[in-house]
């Protein structure tokens, strides 16, 4: 089965996802919310995974803030393609 994409290459779902986190937490996630939607235990367990290069989106630190952060719309596009790999399908 072949997904609709609209013209920049996002189907329905994927843009369906992106839109639900961007509203819920904006164009940026940190912290709490980026160990939970990443499905981490702690910003340890976060840390960890980095260091050995296994976290699966770019995580980053921003100059004079602190932890780490990650464009909402690439966890939202990972989850989907999780997802969709999971259903048997091509992310």
């Amino acid at each position: 089965m072949t997904d609709v994409v609209d013209a920049e290459g996002i189907t329905p779902e994927r843009a369906e996802v992106r839109s639900t986190m961007l509203a819920a937490f904006g164009p940026v996630l940190r912290g709490k919310e980026l160990v939970r939607a990443l499905g981490f235990d702690s910003m340890e367990a976060l840390r960890q995974a980095k260091r050995q290069k296994r976290v699966g989106v770019p995580v980053f630190v921003a100059p004079a803030r602190k932890g780490h952060f990650a464009y909402t719309c690439d966890v939202a596009d990972w989850l989907h393609d999780l997802r969709t790999q999971a259903k048997g399908g091509e992310p």
